[in-house]
């Protein structure tokens, strides 16, 4: 089994086997992310973790065409979903990135950060350049920002 624990909700990860499933479920995982389409398994991955009573989420993505709506739509389910969460794909990359993703996102990292913080724990996207452009521009566009402080100063000032 080569899945990682990334932090006490998170572990990513390839394509597990039913037995990875099953130790998934000891160490307390409750939800299972797919980043794969169906076409890219013989055997489809959500009865075998239904079998193991856990939820099943697929959100299909390809490297070549990763979309802000698949990041978001990753964050909102894990917003409603009981953790922790296994993340995983076919080798585990796009499911490092979408986790990296949402980790800015929810941290208010920038996109140098992200990245360093992914090379921290072992994610490092300087392979795939067209991934790594991507994670940087979606942390960008989606950071979160502090106070305005000319919002502040019209409001103090009782203008708007």
């Amino acid at each position: 089994m080569q899945i990682s624990k990334l932090s006490n909700d998170f572990y990513i990860g390839p394509q597990p086997t039913e037995p990875d499933l099953a130790h998934m479920k000891a160490e307390g995982v409750r939800t299972v992310f797919d980043f794969r389409h169906p076409s890219e398994t013989r055997v489809p991955n959500g009865p075998a973790v239904t079998r193991q009573g856990l939820d099943y989420v697929n959100i299909p993505i390809r490297l070549q065409a990763l979309s802000d709506d698949e990041v978001d739509q990753f964050r909102r389910e894990a917003e409603v979903r009981p953790g922790p969460f296994l993340l995983h794909c076919g080798v585990g990359t796009r499911a490092a990135a979408m986790y990296l993703m949402k980790m800015a996102a929810d941290q208010g990292w920038d996109a140098p950060r992200t990245l360093e913080e992914g090379r921290r724990i072992g994610i490092n996207l300087d392979g795939s350049p067209p991934l790594k452009f991507f994670v940087a521009s979606y942390v960008t566009r989606h950071a979160v920002k502090g106070p305005d402080p000319e919002a502040d100063r019209d409001r103090c000032q009782g203008t708007h």
